[in-house]
């Protein structure tokens, strides 16, 4: 369970799914936003009445929506098709001569050392670098000018300081050892059945480009419904009427927000900006703007779901609640439901966030579809 029930919902999957995200049609990232923002499981659920706060429910149920059909085209799997190929295809090698230059595509093996110790992240094998493109640290492009193909040799480079990618490294020297395997001008070889058997669980390119067009058409689906979802909510929000709402109840769930997403950009090793930018497909300056967009409809939409909990005189007994927590603690790995009840400051908290679910399934599923 999340804090905020609905926006949880697609988070779970988005890591997993990533590569599906982006290989597939683009939602909203307003939407896509709103979808990851609500995350955060861990956060304080009351959001606590304030002195001088009114809130008073408009239209609730009822609520119309327009959903747009799904529709996947040939162009759509073709494009799939065409990243697959360009992710595991051959390259078009290049064979009138050897000699590495400023510029060329070289496909390499490589591992580093420091102090004659491997360490984590400095080994690889058939990577593409184009030379001069700075991808990897000063010295190491450079030292294979000249080299040939088929050679190997040893790099010697040091570690740029400070160095953000891992700050363990910053500083140190290392020398990698680089196999030259060969030439490329950057293209791809025309797909295979044998690239596609090789690389996947299909035979044929055909049977391949059934299975894109099912899993983009079954994404593309579960993300019409949480537009839908989320589009209900908001009007329901649009509805409702807030007086006496600070500007710092909007603040502070902003900066939770930023917190959770910094925590979460260290878990995969990366910055703040470089996880907005895969995941939401965000600059930076993007972010901040979706986000404060984003805090306002996390704390509106608490309000208004307390509200219509108020309204609907909703309820949650005890075999409901032992039910519910017993699956969300085992979802979100708790060993217990008394650590998830600890980690949502307490059973009450916990009972807050069951009555709005109820009370957010009430809103969705009370909504007319044109």
């Amino acid at each position: 369970m999340q804090e905020n029930i609905l926006w949880g919902k697609i988070f779970s999957c988005i890591i997993k799914k990533k590569i599906e995200y982006k290989r597939g049609f683009k939602m909203k990232k307003k939407a896509l936003l709103l979808g990851l923002c609500g995350c955060l499981m861990l956060s304080v659920v009351a959001c606590g009445k304030k002195s001088g706060l009114d809130v008073t429910l408009g239209q609730y149920k009822g609520i119309e929506v327009t959903v747009e059909p799904v529709e996947i085209t040939e162009e759509d799997v073709n494009k799939q098709l065409e990243n697959f190929n360009n992710q595991k295809g051959k390259d078009v090698k290049i064979t009138d001569r050897t000699d590495v230059r400023d510029g060329d595509t070289v496909n390499i093996d490589y591992v580093g050392k420091i102090d004659g110790k491997e360490f984590d992240g400095g080994k690889d094998e058939g990577y593409n670098l184009k030379i001069g493109s700075k991808t990897f640290i000063d010295g190491f492009e450079s030292g294979l000018v000249g080299k040939n193909v088929g050679e190997t040799v040893d790099v010697p480079v040091t570690f740029p300081n400070p160095y953000d990618s891992n700050p363990d490294l910053a500083g140190k020297e290392a020398v990698f050892t680089v196999t030259v395997n060969y030439l490329t001008d950057g293209k791809k070889e025309p797909l295979t059945d044998e690239v596609v058997k090789q690389n996947s669980d299909y035979e044929t390119i055909d049977a391949y480009k059934d299975y894109i067009k099912t899993s983009l058409t079954k994404n593309a689906e579960q993300a019409a419904q949480t537009q839908k979802e989320i589009d209900i909510i908001q009007k329901a929000i649009d509805n409702t009427t807030f007086k006496n709402l600070e500007q710092k109840e909007f603040d502070t769930e902003e900066a939770d927000m930023r917190a959770y997403y910094t925590s979460a950009a260290s878990q995969y090793g990366v910055d703040l900006k470089t996880y907005i930018l895969y995941v939401f497909g965000m600059t930076e300056e993007q972010f901040n703007a979706e986000i404060k967009k984003a805090a306002e409809f996390n704390v509106k939409q608490r309000l208004m779901l307390d509200e219509v909990v108020k309204a609907e005189k909703l309820e949650i007994t005890d075999e409901e609640y032992t039910e519910k927590v017993t699956e969300y603690a085992e979802q979100n790995s708790f060993k217990t439901v008394e650590e998830f009840e600890e980690a949502y400051k307490g059973k009450e908290n916990v009972k807050i966030a069951l009555l709005r679910e109820k009370a957010l399934d009430l809103v969705i599923d009370s909504a007319v579809v044109k």
